[in-house]
């Protein structure tokens, strides 16, 4: 076991450990390995991040209950605990985000709905 002089050592060594275990991470061989993705992905995350463009200009409460149940899958049940409203709100509230993203995304090529 190893003793240290005093709280600030221990947390030196512990610091100086973490990130010398980060950088052993980052030059592995595993971290380094690459693949190419598909065309039709990267074609999905662009649409992905264009949709994500739309949410951002969503008033906060309709863009926060977006982000939680179809960015970070959230249940509605689960939102309405962390946002401490009910969970009908929760639901009203994703319908009206999902009626304004329609909207504002009508004119847009490559959105169907």
């Amino acid at each position: 076991d190893v003793v240290f002089q005093s709280d600030e050592h221990a947390k030196a060594w512990f610091i100086r450990v973490t990130i010398n275990s980060s950088k052993n991470l980052l030059t592995s061989a595993w971290f380094r390995k690459t693949i190419r993705l598909e065309d039709e992905y990267i074609t999905t995350v662009e649409m992905e991040s264009e949709v994500y463009h739309y949410v951002l200009a969503l008033p906060t409460k309709f863009r926060t209950v977006i982000h939680l149940y179809y960015y970070e899958d959230y249940s509605t049940k689960e939102m309405a605990q962390l946002l401490k409203v009910k969970e009908s709100t929760i639901r009203s509230w994703l319908h009206r985000a999902r009626t304004q993203l329609k909207e504002m995304m009508k004119g847009d090529e490559g959105f169907e709905f």
